[in-house]
């Protein structure tokens, strides 16, 4: 089992990861709203929501309209948006995009700080300047829970294995982020279009979309392809999603899924 697991308690993590992304996409919700759309068992809703409130990452806000047919009216809940910050950072070819957030999705603040012909080095000091200057002027509660990069090159497991645009002279680049920060800050690092991908399928306004494929074009072209759990046959597979960056504008149709390879010569920021 991943993370030494039982199944049962790897069961228990997923649904939770469920309920909160629901919370979050919901804004504010109840716990039988949220049962009713995971189609959940109530009690289990129950016993991880109570489990949540303790963490202190959602609250509630009150009561709700009573349904039609009367009884009690619903607690509502939603995000503690104040009770952490994520910094998600995109590290392109011209310039490090940056982004703070309330736990929410709540932007705090954004901007780009140029680092073209920068090395590796010096694009870890500009990130760890940038955190450590702005976290001190954001309230909260915990302070920093996570650290986001969306890198554009081939990623495995949050080891960068190809970087087309930045030469890392053999630095991995999240050990080096770990180093700096505390254990309880989470690492995540991805290939950009990946993530841009994987916020179209989990968090969009498109999320009953059970097939699709996320372009992403900047100087390199990336890729990214999420399929129901169907092959093209009509037989049940379980749901898939493959990406990479893209090099010959190749295309392979094979089991009910799409993918692209390589690298393009397209210019862009």
């Amino acid at each position: 089992m991943d993370d030494g697991l039982t199944s049962k308690q790897l069961v228990r993590q997923t649904n939770g990861k469920l309920i909160l992304q629901n919370i979050f996409n919901s804004g504010v919700t109840s716990r039988a709203q949220i049962a009713r759309d995971l189609s959940l068992n109530k009690s289990t809703v129950s016993s991880i929501y109570n489990d949540l409130m303790l963490t202190g990452l959602i609250k509630e806000v009150g009561d709700g309209e009573a349904s039609n047919n009367g009884g009690r009216k619903p607690t509502m809940v939603t995000i503690n948006a104040t009770y952490g910050v994520t910094v998600s950072l995109d590290i392109a070819y011209r310039n490090l995009h940056y982004m703070f957030n309330y736990l929410n999705g709540e932007i705090v603040k954004s901007g780009e700080i140029r680092i073209y012909q920068r090395d590796i080095h010096e694009i870890l000091d500009i990130i760890h300047d940038l955190i450590e200057s702005t976290l001190p002027k954001i309230k909260s509660e915990v302070g920093l829970m996570g650290i986001s990069i969306s890198y554009h090159g081939i990623v495995k497991d949050g080891q960068i294995l190809y970087s087309p645009f930045l030469n890392l002279g053999g630095i991995d680049l999240k050990q080096e982020l770990w180093k700096m920060y505390p254990p309880h800050v989470k690492i995540t690092i991805d290939n950009e279009a990946n993530m841009a991908a994987l916020y179209e399928r989990d968090f969009n306004d498109e999320q009953s979309t059970e097939n699709s494929i996320t372009i992403s074009i900047h100087k390199g072209i990336g890729g990214w392809d999420y399929f129901k759990p169907y092959d093209l046959s009509g037989r049940h597979r379980r749901g898939r999603g493959s990406g990479s960056h893209v090099n010959h504008a190749q295309r392979q149709i094979s089991d009910g899924r799409i993918n692209l390879f390589g690298r393009c010569n397209y210019h862009g920021n």
